[in-house]
């Protein structure tokens, strides 16, 4: 069964998504931020990655660089953003919400996303509140890809 790793802040988000995915028999590891997760890492790898967009510490951007210098673009795992920033616009292609994000936290923490190109490892955007099947769907989507 595929290894997956659930970094969120939110504790309440972390411990619920951890129970569900472990009913459906993944094995799950957690981590706080990305910080705490890049540590992890280092010890053991996963097959997905469920990473909440806005967190203290690490921004996204640069998590995702050291995956790439770490393990280049073959042997990454997929990630799937969880957001609580909504899109009102529904006509909003998931690609274009996934790059956007990257972007405004990038921004936001003095970052720079510009040559980051996240469409080949963010796969899906789980966007809060999510659903039990939502999340589900997605990540046997991304496992499955």
């Amino acid at each position: 069964m595929a290894e997956i790793m659930v970094v969120d802040d939110e504790e309440n988000i972390r411990n619920s998504v951890s129970d569900i995915l472990k009913r459906e028999g993944y094995r799950v590891e957690v981590a706080s931020n990305a910080n705490e997760a890049w540590i992890k890492l280092e010890e053991r790898w996963v097959d997905l990655i469920l990473l909440d967009i806005m967190m203290p510490g690490m921004t996204t951007d640069k998590f995702i660089k050291k995956i790439l210098e770490k393990h280049g673009r073959r042997d990454k795992p997929r990630i799937i953003y969880i957001s609580g920033v909504g899109f009102l616009d529904k006509n909003v292609s998931r690609d274009e919400k996934i790059r956007h994000l990257t972007g405004l936290v990038t921004e936001l923490k003095g970052g720079d996303s510009s040559d980051l190109y996240v469409g080949d490892f963010v796969v899906n955007l789980l966007e809060k509140p999510f659903s039990r099947e939502d999340l589900l769907v997605k990540v046997e989507k991304a496992l499955g890809d």
